[in-house]
């Protein structure tokens, strides 16, 4: 758990505080809290849920609010007894009490902070609200288990608390002046407003780089030639695009957005100076590359050869040719390019790893089903496995698949409720030499087509029946985001409104009603 410039002060329980009067009504709220936390819309509930997990989803919208100086947040009122709150320098810190009894600083459940610095540390902090003079405001989770894990009744209790916790984040009320409650939509959400500090942009990716750039054109309504780009900001509620704007004048940006601008441009060249691979080669000549690791130089050229309605698909390394066909079938391959890869690569390497690098070749595959392979060379050829789509930027709007670190990003296809490509996950198992698919709970749709909404529709907060909701009224642009891929999807209106609906044999359960009832322009395919 990383926490900065954190002095401890008080520790007191929740039932105290009531006490001494330091509370609010949940009904001195503002409008934010009514709607996110506090309204309850009629969904048909299945016979079969869980009674008691509802009641505790319930107690988060009928709690009681605390209040922090500026900070304002609901708590279920049967968290009374059961926790412990620190008030510190920067906020507050919420503690479950069994464990906290048991040893100081167990327990830990969230911290509420308010903070001049950007925490990007991507290890358990959450920016919910930040305010046009550049002050933030984080959720901060813990990223292990903090509780009593010997006693079971203390862990499942810790276990539950921790399950409202992101409905507690949604009740935050910030009382200053040009809140913003959309950070989540922004990957720098304070770049217009507050220069960058270059060691926290060291810590993005190079796709997150290249979203916190255009991102700053995007808030002076560019519109984007690159169609993941457009989809992604369209996808935004802050997202207003001119027509015709396809660039955005120097004069236009302010002195703070252009000194930002140098600093991401040079952090993305930085990235790409430290992580080389993958690397674009064309067909039919011959390349220099150490797949092995050893530092010594292969010869390699890969060859598409035409025999009627089939191809033959040769890798010549050294000198010895391989026949891929022995481990695919190239149903249509791609003739122009093939390329080399780093799955595992470590800043400012070139080959020097020791696992050596990979060759991939892309295939169309039947109807447009990319497809791309990958293989080893160690002196003899090892086929790793292949993936769903083609995670190369040349090939992928721009979009890097690979995280460097042994995972790489593909595609998988969802029927869920139209025909859509999603992310997939695959994961390099080097002991094994092979490409091993991660199930990751939540995928992230390739690219946010709109819809129209017809109906008014009440979207839960949790990928949970019993969780609280909101209503997102009718209106003309609705983008589906993150799906679990079986039942589950994450949606966000262009009013801002965003939540999860849940599907079942093509019936959104929010509102028992058909999918094409309640969305248009639904896309399927073969």
């Amino acid at each position: 758990m990383k926490r900065k410039g954190y002095t401890a002060a008080l520790a007191i329980c929740f039932a105290s505080i009531l006490c001494v009067g330091m509370m609010t009504s949940c009904g001195d709220s503002k409008e934010k809290s009514t709607q996110n936390a506090g309204q309850q819309s009629e969904v048909p509930q299945s016979e079969q849920q869980n009674e008691t997990q509802r009641e505790d989803m319930e107690q988060v919208a009928d709690g009681v609010s605390y209040q922090w100086q500026e900070i304002t947040f609901l708590m279920p009122q049967k968290w009374a007894d059961n926790c412990v709150i620190l008030e510190v320098e920067q906020g507050v810190e919420v503690y479950q009490k069994k464990s906290y009894e048991k040893a100081e600083g167990m327990g830990y459940l969230f911290g509420i902070i308010r903070s001049d610095d950007w925490m990007n540390y991507g290890t358990g902090e959450q920016m919910i609200a930040y305010t046009e003079d550049g002050t933030m405001y984080y959720l901060m989770r813990p990223i292990d288990m903090p509780a009593d894990v010997e006693d079971e009744k203390t862990l499942a209790e810790y276990t539950t608390m921790a399950e409202q916790i992101s409905q507690m984040a949604s009740s935050v009320q910030i009382d200053a002046q040009g809140v913003h409650y959309d950070a989540q939509q922004f990957m720098i959400p304070f770049s217009s407003i507050k220069t960058i500090d270059e060691e926290n942009l060291a810590l993005l990716s190079d796709n997150e780089l290249w979203i916190a750039r255009n991102e700053i054109y995007a808030r002076h309504g560019r519109v984007f030639k690159n169609t993941y780009l457009q989809s992604y900001f369209d996808s935004c509620s802050w997202y207003l695009a001119e027509e015709g704007k396809t660039e955005v004048l120097e004069s236009e940006l302010s002195e703070v957005e252009r000194e930002n601008l140098e600093k991401i441009v040079a952090a993305e060249k930085n990235f790409l100076a430290q992580y080389p691979y993958p690397k674009e080669y064309k067909t039919n000549t011959m390349v220099q590359e150490c797949l092995t690791g050893t530092g010594e130089l292969n010869t390699i050229s890969y060859t598409v050869i035409s025999e009627g309605d089939d191809y033959r698909c040769v890798l010549t390394i050294d000198g010895t040719e391989y026949d891929l066909s022995k481990d695919i079938y190239m149903v249509s391959p791609d003739t122009e390019v093939f390329y080399i890869t780093n799955f595992v690569q470590f800043p400012g390497t070139d080959s020097e790893d020791e696992d050596g690098l990979e060759i991939a070749v892309l295939d169309y595959g039947p109807s447009s089903d990319l497809e791309t392979h990958f293989f080893k060379y160690d002196g003899a050829l090892h086929y790793l496995g292949g993936i769903g789509g083609f995670p190369f930027k040349e090939q992928n709007n721009g979009i890097d698949g690979f995280n460097h670190m042994g995972g790489v990003n593909g595609t998988v296809r969802s029927d869920l409720i139209e025909t859509a490509y999603l992310d997939g996950y695959w994961w390099y198992d080097s002991e094994n030499q092979k490409l091993t698919y991660m199930e990751t709970g939540l995928h992230a749709y390739q690219y946010f087509t709109k819809h129209e909404l017809l109906v008014d529709l009440p979207v839960y907060q949790e990928m949970n029946p019993n969780s609280n909701t909101i209503m997102m009224p009718a209106q003309e642009n609705v983008y589906f985001l993150k799906s679990d891929l079986e039942e589950w999807i994450f949606v966000r209106g262009k009013d801002g409104t965003e939540g999860y609906i849940q599907i079942e044999d093509g019936n959104i359960l929010n509102v028992d009603m058909p999918a094409e009832k309640v969305f248009t322009e639904l896309n399927y395919f073969d």
